[in-house]
């Protein structure tokens, strides 16, 4: 670990400028890295920018910094001397014009099993609970004094990839780290509600619908449902609402594995979760152009390439 965390540092020291990038449709643990890491190089001096393909959703507005979150790939003509990829397994899924990044050194901390190792540098450690457990420890090993604004991006992070310390992802390391994180500050509770309250009434319709839609593979022991583009028309609610959905589903005794299809004109994006250890849901996504987790993993299906 420490040998490729100088790796890392050595890249970082001899640049002025960084860009932090993460997948399309960032979740918490995307947003909590890379504001915790945009704290950190701001604390040494570096000019930081950040961008995601996609506005984060409105319940993480409660995260520090999080404005400076850009989603204008005119940030790219801004000339980078290094990329720091978080919590993306692959370059496809951030929606970045890699040619754009030509002259810089991608540096790439993940912790997605179906990473594809495409930096320069690559920290990827599939057994971390999250991207912010990887971005906590490299912080500490560059005697990084946590504040409560960092401690609080890194334990959202933590939080939204061990489903609220339920799933299969929560580890010893998580929970130390977390005991650190609330030490510093960072609140569980405050956390967990401010992401986790986030339905309105249409939203909590909307999953009523698609809970009706329900149906069991038994072949397969698989249960899936779908959503529509014009459902979230149809109830007057934002795509966010539908967020933690699939988690949900999980919790369905007569099933391996829970699907969720999320259909447009286009595509069909596919959601993925297991409970089952004899079930490595990376491996299926993998085989489709995606990836993910053992347990937790999605593709997508483009409609115009059938």
């Amino acid at each position: 670990m420490n040998h490729i965390f100088d790796q890392i540092n050595q890249e970082i020291k001899g640049a002025q400028r960084i860009i932090l990038i993460a997948h399309q449709k960032p979740d918490g643990d995307a947003c909590g890295s890379l504001l915790a890491m945009y704290s950190y190089l701001q604390s040494i001096g570096k000019t930081v920018g950040i961008f995601v393909a996609d506005k984060p959703a409105s319940y993480f507005s409660y995260l520090p910094n999080i404005d400076s979150i850009s989603i204008d790939k005119n940030i790219f003509s801004r000339g980078w001397d290094v990329a720091i990829f978080l919590d993306s397994s692959d370059t496809p899924h951030t929606r970045v014009d890699m040619s754009k990044l030509a002259s810089a050194t991608i540096v790439n901390i993940d912790h997605h099993i179906s990473n594809t190792l495409y930096g320069k540098v690559n920290f990827v450690d599939a057994k971390a609970s999250s991207t912010c457990e990887i971005v906590y420890n490299y912080l500490s090993y560059n005697g990084f004094v946590m504040d409560k604004r960092t401690a609080t991006c890194l334990l959202s992070g933590i939080i939204s990839d061990t489903g609220g310390f339920k799933n299969g992802a929560t580890n010893l390391s998580a929970m130390n780290i977390t005991s650190d994180l609330i030490r510093a500050g960072a609140s569980v509770g405050n956390i967990s509600s401010l992401v986790g309250m986030n339905k309105s009434i249409g939203g909590l319709r909307l999953w009523g619908e698609v809970l009706s839609r329900i149906r069991i593979n038994k072949k397969h022991n698989i249960a899936f449902t779908y959503i529509k583009q014009s459902d979230f028309r149809m109830y007057n609610v934002s795509e966010e609402e539908l967020d933690g959905f699939i988690d949900f589903l999980n919790v369905i005794v007569d099933a391996k594995i829970a699907m969720l299809f999320r259909l447009s004109p286009e595509q069909a994006r596919v959601s993925m979760r297991t409970t089952k250890d004899d079930v490595d849901l990376s491996a299926i996504a993998t085989r489709f152009g995606g990836g993910g987790h053992k347990k937790a993993a999605g593709f997508t299906i483009d409609f115009n390439a059938q």
